[in-house]
């Protein structure tokens, strides 16, 4: 008869006791999400029946331990969530029936040990959130027959991919992100399993023509913040399994795929900061009908910013177009009012003229709309009112004017940013600075104060034409921890940035 004491999420506090040793059946010790601090008691040794330990979400401290090998029987360790600080244990390689080594979010230092190169029947690695460095060893190769999950986030690995890595025939999830990690990605190309593929915020290089192309199961890529080069082929916007697609600050080129088939499940792509070129191919984009996120600025594409065909594409809650300096001039697009999910819209910087117009009161789910850096005129319409969601209004850097609509900027009592600088408004702030909902929730608010216009709360009152005249970017990185859900808005220029947590009304 074993033991099985499972004392997870029960508050416990303190050190193990020696006394554990006297368990000497036991074989599944379920510790996670407690407060148990110290190190491991070496006596533990003596549980030679362990099959599973679970220790995620603690406060433990030291190194850990090599004696952990003695427990032979043992197919499950999660000691994610603590603070050992060593290197990986070499006798770790003796645990021959382990299936699960999960020590992410540690201290863990040094290389990977060739020793764990004996765990052949493991399926599951996860070492994110350490210290390790190093290149990945060649002992990652078809001898892995069972893994399906491998997961070095965050770490300091560095050198380019070895053909091995590709061979790891049954990997299901991949994740090399925010590491050090060079060279070209084309031994990820025979994965032909992968599900999950993260390969952000590295150096990786390469033609994107035939990345991934035989990997057909795959539901999300994020290969964003590398510097891989060429035009996007059309077997990565047409799969039929893809849900999440990010390329964003590559070296990507070329004008987009214009041939995407009717109801694909993609909902998130991002293909901000690249060199893409060419009209935007809405006629074939309506047909992502669930796509929700959609960010093409700082590219140069050329031509009409949308067509009505974006009409149907009424999912959307986020469509980024800023930074497009290359598009034709013309009025903001009447086609974008039938997208009443939208949540946030930026058309910074993309040739708008005439006026904001009044149909943008429709758009009542916004959190943020950004006009800044175009040539809008005229006043800001009174049905900005029923926008009541708005939290960050920047309308800086057109030809604005008239007297500022107080009484209706005073109903947004959700705003925490207000730009209006560099236009030619007159009048005065102070009801918008008296409105108690409003002031205290706006922590920046930013006029022209040269011409006669008032601002008593206003956070900068501009005097010159080049106050606040950096490019205040407000994309945001997606990643995969989050859901790919904005936790937060930073905005950013070269003077600084500013940062608020994101929360909805």
């Amino acid at each position: 008869i074993y033991l099985c004491h499972v004392l997870a999420n029960n508050n416990l506090a303190g050190e193990l006791p020696d006394e554990i040793s006297y368990l000497s059946k036991l074989d599944f010790l379920a510790l996670s999400s407690d407060r148990i601090s110290g190190t491991l008691p070496d006596n533990m040794q003596l549980l030679t029946h362990m099959s599973a330990f679970f220790l995620s979400g603690n406060f433990l401290t030291g190194t850990v331990p090599s004696w952990l090998s003695k427990w032979t029987k043992l197919d499950y360790l999660n000691m994610e969530g603590n603070f050992f600080e060593s290197s990986i244990p070499t006798e770790l390689g003796e645990l021959s029936l382990l299936k699960y080594l999960d020590f992410e979010g540690n201290k863990l230092s040094g290389e990977l040990p060739v020793e764990l190169k004996s765990l052949s029947n493991l399926e599951f690695l996860d070492l994110g959130y350490n210290r390790l460095n190093g290149e990945l060893p060649s002992w990652l190769d078809e001898s892995m027959t069972k893994m399906t999950w491998l997961r070095l986030s965050n770490n300091d690995f560095q050198g380019s991919l070895s053909e091995s890595l590709g061979k790891i025939s049954n990997l299901r999830a991949i994740f090399l992100d925010d590491n050090q990690f060079t060279g070209d990605v084309t031994p990820l190309n025979q994965l032909t399993n992968l599900e999950y593929i993260f390969i952000e915020d590295n150096f990786f290089e390469g033609d994107i023509l035939t990345f991934m192309e035989n990997s057909k199961k795959l539901r999300m890529i994020d290969a964003s913040d590398n510097m891989i080069f060429g035009s996007i082929p059309e077997h990565l916007m047409t799969r039929e399994e893809l849900v999440v697609l990010d390329l964003h600050a590559n070296k990507l080129d070329g004008s987009l795929p214009s041939m995407i088939p009717l109801g694909l499940p993609l909902e998130f792509l991002s293909l901000h900061e690249n060199m893409l070129n060419g009209e935007i191919p809405w006629a074939s984009f309506s047909n992502l009908t669930s796509l929700a996120h959609l960010d093409l600025s700082s590219n140069t594409f050329t031509g009409g910013m949308v067509t009505d065909d974006i009409g149907q594409m009424d999912q959307l809650t986020y469509l980024f177009l800023a930074n497009n300096t290359d598009l034709n001039q013309g009025p903001i697009p009447e086609a974008l009012n039938a997208l009443t999910k939208l949540e946030e819209l930026s058309l910074k910087q993309t040739m708008r003229t005439g006026v904001i117009p009044t149909w943008i009161g429709k758009l009542n789910k916004l959190l943020l709309l950004d006009l800044d850096r175009n040539d809008l005129s005229g006043n800001i319409p009174e049905e900005i009112a029923n926008i009541s969601s708005l939290q960050f209004l920047l309308l800086n850097r057109n030809k604005l004017d008239g007297d500022v609509p107080t009484k209706v900027l005073s109903q947004l009592s959700f705003l925490k940013m207000l730009l209006i600088n560099q236009n030619n408004f007159s009048g005065s702030a102070l009801e918008l600075c008296m409105g108690d909902n409003l002031a205290r929730n706006l922590q920046t608010f930013t006029a022209d104060c040269d011409n006669g216009f008032t601002c008593p709360c206003c956070t900068l009152c501009c005097t010159d034409d080049d106050c606040n005249d950096g490019n205040l970017l407000t994309a945001y990185e997606p990643i995969w921890e989050n859901g790919y859900t904005r936790t937060y808005w930073n905005f950013t220029n070269d003077q600084g940035g500013l940062y608020f947590p994101a929360a909805r009304p």
